[in-house]
């Protein structure tokens, strides 16, 4: 992501983020979402009835995700959010978005909240989360 210009921790209706924004407008920005009020793999199943862009994403980083864009081809238009079940009560999700057609992954923006997320999960495993 480059240099970051905003860190900013934001309490949403669904449930507190934290927000990455970098110096250079040609990355990607990138928020990390809780979802308290999800329950298991069923409530993320069920989550995309408010997103254009919404499929099970299989397991990505050893737990049951989704993948849901703002837009109805989100990935191929710079915008991704993966949202991981890791318990009865513990959903997130990471989403990246990039207003540049030049930036690097603008047309397959899943990979990089994949990659997020598969690093999030690491960082809670070797913290005890």
């Amino acid at each position: 992501m480059g240099k970051i210009r905003k860190l900013e921790r934001t309490d949403t209706e669904v449930g507190p983020a934290c927000n990455w924004d970098p110096d250079d407008g040609n990355l990607a920005s990138a928020a990390l979402h809780t979802f308290p009020k999800l329950t298991g793999v069923n409530g993320l199943y069920n989550s995309g009835s408010s997103f254009p862009y919404f499929e099970r994403a299989g397991l990505v980083g050893g737990y049951p995700a989704v993948h849901s864009a703002q837009g109805f081809n989100g990935p191929q238009s710079g915008d991704c959010e993966t949202t991981v079940a890791v318990s009865d009560h513990g959903i997130f999700g990471v989403y990246v978005t990039a207003s540049q057609p030049s930036y690097a992954h603008y047309r397959d923006m899943c990979t990089v909240s994949d990659a997020l997320v598969v690093a999030a999960i690491e960082n809670l495993k070797r913290a005890g989360g």
